[in-house]
């Protein structure tokens, strides 16, 4: 409870200096958000305060005028379309402030951060990179220039009993 009270605040904070900085330049009153909140995955233990963080955060965001792509207990699939519909509301709003907030397991992989979707189930290393979301993709989405203003929260629990070979000090 504690935990997402002060993500809210400072999740509240931060878009409180971004959104009306944001306004100035677009005239808009809206920024686009990205929010992920998995929590119920086979065979792992659940995560439901990632569920409820998620739908605090989404509330926020909706109540700051933000127009808010959520997934809840996400597949592969689910995500990756997620993230194409949050990249097309960002581009079509021409520089609109952004936040992503991505709540899960993760598991790195030769040194890459990895968010694992509700469908993956891990039974090797390798499985990373055919059943996860690279993290890097998810913030690419807001580094390579159609967004303005951005903030980026990937709270990330590591998954437990990791295959041999995966090193969690990376995540």
């Amino acid at each position: 409870m504690l935990r997402w009270c002060l993500l809210l605040s400072l999740l509240t904070a931060s878009v409180a200096t971004v959104t009306p900085r944001a306004l100035a330049q677009t005239g808009t009153s809206a920024g686009v958000a990205l929010v992920t909140g998995n929590g119920t995955y086979p065979g792992l233990p659940p995560l439901p305060a990632c569920l409820a963080s998620a739908h605090a955060v989404a509330a926020t965001l909706h109540d700051l005028h933000f127009a808010v792509v959520e997934r809840e207990d996400a597949s592969a699939g689910e995500m990756d379309a997620a993230l194409s519909q949050f990249t097309q509301q960002v581009r079509q709003a021409g520089k609109p402030a952004t936040v992503i907030y991505s709540c899960g397991y993760g598991a790195p992989f030769n040194g890459r951060p990895f968010l694992l979707p509700v469908s993956a189930t891990v039974t090797r290393p390798a499985d990373l990179l055919t059943q996860a979301i690279l993290a890097k993709s998810v913030l690419d989405t807001v580094s390579q220039g159609d967004a303005g203003e951005s903030l980026a929260v990937l709270d990330v629990t590591p998954m437990p009993n990791m295959p041999a070979g995966v090193d969690l000090a990376t995540v």
